[in-house]
């Protein structure tokens, strides 16, 4: 054992990787805790009493430290059976990474806490009608779960894209235990001294900057930048919520839940097939339970079913409509057993119909070739191969010989290509009707008698 780890000087060095400060191991050692083994064995009634009769130098947050680092030595002994507490070498052994790593990843887990908690803080959030504080045993005895927060969802500020936002991030919240900072009856503690105050601070602090980050590139996050100061999560939800489901938000949350139930149809050519159309109707029925807008079942259950245009399913609806004893949700599960093979069938008969019946004959070559090719061109890979200046020298021989091709008279007009099979007199004729006298042509003489 190291000279400098006596048993106070360890003591000293455990409190100091705590953060315990100079008043309170000044209380500690006044109240002959003055090694670690006699602090490890201190019960929890123990710090409690010491910290309500001296609540200005023992605060809660010390109490919390030497709990876990009740904790931290009961694991220790059970990964290493080897080694004795007392006599180990605490100046290397328990270090600030080392403590810092367990109050993160082990800390919150299994701590007894035998404090008399108020029952209103006991009580569970999902039991009662109002949101209430976890206590410490509330989160000591939650699964441990790693916060990390690039898994909590991003925010475009798009009123038709915050619903799918809230349901993850409350998802979240839920998981990381502070999801009663979202709920709209929760009221904060008074009691500044109380175990619930701190860890409302802690978790509300947390959600503030949850929501600065998840709304980093977002248009609202003005709304949530103005209660950085304070680290109040709690208000900074609550503006987000009314900015997006206040009274105009609602109503058009409300209309848009109303046209998709009276007006989304299921057709034979419908995309994504019943699947998406139920997805949609259900959305839009939940939509409006949130806004506490419930829409009547048996309504639901009509429009549902006189939705479906599809054919294929026109036996099952009929029995459905039929059956009064049917309920919505009868409904829902029926056509979805019903798509299940309907959408197999489609599938195979998509597949068989594009499937070629013809066998391809690969040896007989079907390009359409360019048979006819002018004098001045050039094949493709030779064309690859000339310089520049050859191509630039192609290029001007066959602008040349295409403008003396244009300067080559026409020739006879297609009427008359035949000329040369007239008959004498067919001649004649058609050298006076072009001022001609002989079928050779030539001017017409003045008193040149006509020869018909």
């Amino acid at each position: 054992m190291s000279n400098v780890n006596t048993r106070q000087a360890a003591l000293s060095h455990v409190l100091d990787v705590m953060s315990i400060p100079t008043e309170t191991k000044k209380l500690l050692i006044d109240n002959a805790i003055r090694s670690i083994s006699v602090l490890a064995t201190c019960s929890n009634e123990d710090f409690e009493t010491l910290r309500k009769a001296n609540p200005d130098v023992m605060l809660f947050g010390h109490v919390k430290s030497m709990l876990l680092f009740k904790k931290w030595c009961k694991n220790h002994t059970e990964e290493n059976p080897s080694i004795n507490l007392i006599e180990m070498d605490w100046l290397n052994m328990f270090v600030e990474d080392k403590w810092d790593e367990f109050m993160m990843n082990d800390g919150l887990t299994n701590i007894a806490i035998t404090k008399q908690v108020p029952q209103s803080i006991q009580q569970p959030t999902l039991t009662t009608p109002s949101a209430t504080t976890p206590s410490l045993t509330d989160v000591s005895s939650r699964p441990l779960v790693k916060l990390d927060i690039r898994s909590y969802p991003m925010f475009d500020g798009k009123l038709n894209h915050w619903k799918a936002f809230k349901q993850q991030f409350r998802a979240l919240a839920t998981i990381h235990g502070f999801n009663y900072l979202l709920e709209k009856t929760y009221r904060a503690p008074t009691d500044v001294d109380s175990p619930s105050y701190l860890i409302y601070l802690q978790h509300n602090s947390f959600l503030q900057s949850i929501l600065e980050f998840s709304l980093a590139k977002s248009t609202a996050l003005s709304r949530v930048k103005r209660f950085s100061d304070l680290k109040d999560g709690k208000e900074a939800w609550k503006s987000l919520d009314i900015w997006y489901e206040g009274q105009g938000s609602q109503e058009t949350m409300v209309r848009k839940a109303l046209e998709v139930i009276s007006t989304h149809k299921l057709t034979s050519n419908s995309h994504g097939g019943a699947d998406v159309y139920m997805e949609k109707f259900e959305n839009a029925l939940q939509d409006l339970d949130q806004i506490g807008q419930s829409y009547n079942l048996k309504m639901a259950k009509i429009n549902f079913l006189n939705n479906i245009t599809d054919d294929a399913y026109l036996v099952v609806k009929d029995s459905l409509e039929m059956d009064s004893d049917k309920s919505y949700h009868d409904a829902l599960i029926e056509i979805r057993r019903k798509s299940i093979s309907v959408e197999a069938n489609r599938s195979n008969n998509v597949r068989r119909s594009n499937k070629s019946t013809k066998k391809r004959n690969h040896d007989k070559d079907t390009r359409k070739v360019n048979i006819v090719h002018s004098k001045d061109w050039i094949p493709k890979e030779k064309w690859m191969k000339m310089s520049r200046e050859e191509r630039q020298e192609h290029l001007k021989k066959k602008k040349k010989n295409k403008k003396e091709k244009e300067d080559v008279p026409k020739s006879l007009p297609s009427q008359y290509s035949n000329a040369n099979l007239m008959t004498s007199k067919e001649k004649e004729l058609y050298g006076i009707a072009n001022n001609t006298n002989t079928p050779l042509g030539g001017p017409l003489q003045v008193g040149q008698p006509l020869a018909i």
